[in-house]
């Protein structure tokens, strides 16, 4: 699922929180569905293959990046996305997430196991954000945030 990821966006922009993402926040990013992952699974039922094969699963022809899905979540929850971006130096802090492109393509998996090519997060994001508040969250705690933040 999504949530995890999306979650560490919109608790920040619902707090009126700065988004800190490294670099200049265009590496490209996959953010694949559980429900993705078990149609592309499925699909597998209905082919056969010889050898061993393997599959990227990830919505085809869809490419956002850390700054995209930053602006998305911020106009989907009605705000403005405060992007700060910094010098990535190896020390996780409070960014969650790979710093450089982690980007997967699914086309394989349509070609050759008819898979349906996943969703785009543009079309799930209301979703998401109608059931964010709903689910249980921890303690919100930006302090990693405002450490960096004040190395910047």
């Amino acid at each position: 699922s999504k949530n995890e990821y999306l979650d560490w966006f919109f608790d920040r922009i619902v707090a009126g929180k700065p988004l800190l993402i490294p670099g200049d926040g265009t590496q490209k990013i996959s953010l694949t569905d559980c429900r993705d992952v078990a149609g592309m699974i499925a699909s597998v039922c209905d082919s056969y293959f010889a050898a061993p094969t393997v599959f990227n699963c990830g919505a085809v022809d869809v490419s956002l990046s850390y700054n995209d899905v930053a602006e998305l979540c911020a106009k989907t929850c009605g705000k403005t996305a405060e992007i700060k971006n910094f010098v990535f130096l190896g020390d996780k802090g409070s960014w969650p997430f790979r710093p450089t492109p982690f980007f997967v393509e699914g086309s394989a998996a349509v070609d050759m196991l008819g898979w349906d090519g996943g969703r785009s997060l543009e079309g799930e994001i209301e979703s998401y954000w109608e059931n964010y508040g709903s689910r249980d969250k921890k303690q919100l705690n930006f302090d990693k945030d405002e450490a960096l933040l004040r190395l910047l």
